[in-house]
Order: structure tokens, then sequence, then C-alpha cells
């Protein structure tokens, strides 16, 4: 059974939007995890072979993914590649997105975390 009490709090910051030519969008993400910073920029678009978007992501330690970004049905998106998989829920409150993560590892997946974001008042 989760516990209900959370093992880590952080702050993140995202941010979205339209690149020219309107098929592509990028997304800014700046988290703090204790005392750990990770600055996070993905591009989203183009229509992948098996469905959804393609996702690039890079950080700020020069490393690169490539994942798959799809839609399941309303509200549920599916991100997957470079051995993890995540399910976001878009609208699981009127205030809050959820995620389930699991990694890929020997014996096939796992659950990695699951995850809740609450909107903060002003935005």
């Amino acid at each position: 059974m989760m516990s209900e009490t959370p093992l880590w709090k952080f702050r993140e910051s995202n941010v979205y939007r339209w690149l020219p030519g309107d098929h592509w969008i990028a997304h800014d993400v700046d988290v703090q995890v204790g005392l750990d910073k990770v600055l996070v920029h993905e591009i989203v678009g183009g229509v992948h072979p098996e469905g959804g978007w393609y996702m690039y992501a890079f950080d700020d330690e020069a490393t690169q993914g490539l994942r798959r970004l799809s839609q399941e049905e309303s509200g549920l998106m599916l991100l997957q590649g470079d051995g993890v998989r995540s399910w976001f829920r878009i609208r699981d409150g009127e205030d809050t997105m959820s995620s389930r993560w699991e990694r890929l590892g020997a014996g096939g997946r796992r659950p990695w975390m699951d995850m809740r974001f609450d909107r903060v008042d002003g935005s």
C-alpha cells in the first residue's frame, strides 16, 4: 500500500509555448528537489510513426532523450521511452494533475513513483 505522506517535496516551474509555425511546443522545466536543481528543455511535435508525437528532452547535464507522447484517452497522456513509462492524468481534480512512473529493469517494468501536482494560487 502506498503511503499518503510525501517522501519528497519539490518546487517546479513549467512554461509551455508554441514555437514559430505552431507545429512544435517548447516546454521548459525548472525543478528543485532538496538541494538539487535540474533544468530541462523539451520539444514536442511531429507525428510519431507509432502514434502521438515525438518528445525530445535536453537537460543541464548535456543528457538528451527521445520519447513518445500519446493521448490514450480523454485526459490521459502516455509518455514512454529511454526505459521509462509515465501515465499523466491531466485533470485528476479541479486544480490537480497526477502521474504514475515505471522503470524498465531486470524482469520488466516496475513501479517507480507516483506524483501529484497541485496548482498554486495565482497561476
